[in-house]
């Protein structure tokens, strides 16, 4: 390209706290005119303040009791475009006096049908991120919004002009239900970090970071540390969000109580130094329970910051995670999804083999960052700026 561009990256979502959008703001920056439209200014991150990019600011919509009755009717009535353009942060978008664009980035499809209108016919590049029809397996979501769901990738799925998501078994399940070309994947990778690898001692320390959700695994994990022998110790930095997770992680905290010398709760740490303060211990550990689509087939940003540590690997058989682990000889992959499954996999390594995974992390290192696959981001846009 001889001349910078004007992208405008759309993201429902809190900017500032959001690494695959903050990711692709970062990438692209180098070769553009960057506006991120989100709830949040994404300079609002300590390790974000050196990048070049004007904040659009999104609402939420405050939801009264008037207006969860309104979305509910618009919703189970089908009235999908109306509910759809009703919400508060497209209706901003909508009449916002924007500059045209040369490129528009939707991430999730929730930002599509509004990227196409403001595009006016120029490319729209969507990261649907995961599998949006089965985004939560709880009843109350698929009662409510599954048509919703169907009904934006059924509509608008095929207006965009190139289309990423964050796995390969999500890609072909899009591909297959939509009767679209097969989106190519660039996976939730953290950039490259140049850390060393730390010795395995006597003790061996597993850790999981990550929001305190149920259905992650986490009441397993402590399952899980009644079952190891003396050796193991688990350290979890968690972040509770809401009053909900708050209370959720208190009854974890009460749950392990009995183990406090084999299990601690560290205070949560800034996103982008993960992988710096895990890198101490020696293997990250991750029990997702197969509740949902995307959760089978997950393949998360703490998969890969566990690499940037050059830690070893634990995980149960989510697809994704351990065909890598497998592939490049990371870790151990449990049988099913069970600590007792886990502990046996864990009781059975000694620290020599534990090392050889946590060298073989740190060789992996590069190839699995977003360093690498930074490249078919930028190869996507060039080829769309480009035509």
């Amino acid at each position: 390209m001889t001349s910078k561009k004007k992208i405008l990256i759309i993201s429902f979502s809190s900017l500032h706290s959001d690494p695959r959008v903050l990711r692709q703001i970062r990438v692209l920056s180098g070769h553009g005119y960057i506006y991120a439209a989100g709830y949040t200014d994404p300079c609002a991150s300590s390790a974000f303040r050196d990048v070049n990019v004007k904040w659009v600011p999104l609402k939420k919509e405050e939801m009264t009791l008037k207006t969860k009755i309104k979305k509910v009717l618009q919703l189970k009535l089908r009235l999908l475009k109306k509910y759809y353009n009703e919400q508060l942060p497209v209706s901003i978008l909508y009449n916002l006096k924007l500059d045209d664009f040369d490129l528009i980035v939707a991430n999730d499809v929730e930002t599509l049908p509004i990227a196409l209108i403001l595009a006016k016919g120029k490319p729209v590049y969507l990261d649907a991120h995961e599998y949006a029809p089965m985004e939560h397996s709880n009843f109350l979501w698929k009662f409510l919004f599954t048509d919703y769901t169907l009904w934006l990738c059924k509509n608008y799925l095929n207006q965009a002009s190139a289309m990423t998501t964050v796995g390969y078994e999500i890609a072909k399940e899009y591909q297959k239900k939509f009767n679209i070309a097969l989106p190519q994947v660039i996976p939730n990778a953290s950039e490259y970090k140049s850390l060393n690898v730390t010795p395995v001692e006597d003790k061996i320390h597993l850790v999981h970071h990550g929001g305190v959700h149920k259905g992650r695994g986490l009441d397993e994990l402590i399952r899980l540390m009644n079952l190891l022998d003396e050796r193991f110790i688990l350290n979890f930095y968690l972040v509770a969000n809401s009053s909900v997770s708050q209370k959720y992680l208190s009854s974890l905290k009460q749950t392990a109580s009995h183990l406090k010398y084999k299990i601690y709760f560290h205070e949560p740490v800034e996103m982008s130094t993960i992988p710096q303060v895990i890198n101490q211990y020696d293997i990250g550990v991750y029990l997702l329970q197969p509740v949902s689509f995307n959760n089978e087939m997950a393949l998360p940003n703490k998969f890969f910051e566990f690499v940037q540590a050059r830690l070893a690997i634990a995980t149960g058989p989510s697809r994704e995670m351990a065909k890598i682990v497998s592939e490049y000889d990371l870790g151990v992959v449990s049988e099913d999804f069970s600590a007792h499954s886990m502990a046996e996999k864990l009781n059975s390594l000694s620290k020599k083999k534990i090392m050889k995974m946590k060298n073989n992390s740190h060789k992996a290192a590069f190839d699995l960052s977003f360093d690498a696959y930074s490249k078919k981001l930028l190869d996507i846009v060039d080829c769309l700026l480009e035509s």
